[in-house]
């Protein structure tokens, strides 16, 4: 379970950082840079084996 939430609080983040507005060249450099992070976070903790027929069932669905 501690999973789960570990993940929910990685898309939490990256909900804010995307919803973000910079207000400087700095800030947004931040912000492209969180996102980025972020989302290789994601795909680290994500087990490829663990959710392997949801992914190949949405690949099936989205070919027709």
């Amino acid at each position: 379970m501690m999973e789960y939430k570990y993940i929910r609080e990685l898309y939490d983040k990256l909900d804010y950082w995307r919803a973000y507005t910079p207000n400087s060249m700095a800030s947004n450099m931040y912000k492209v840079s969180s996102i980025r992070s972020l989302e290789r976070e994601i795909a680290l903790e994500i087990e490829v084996d663990k959710y392997r027929k949801y992914l190949l069932e949405k690949e099936k669905w989205s070919d027709k």
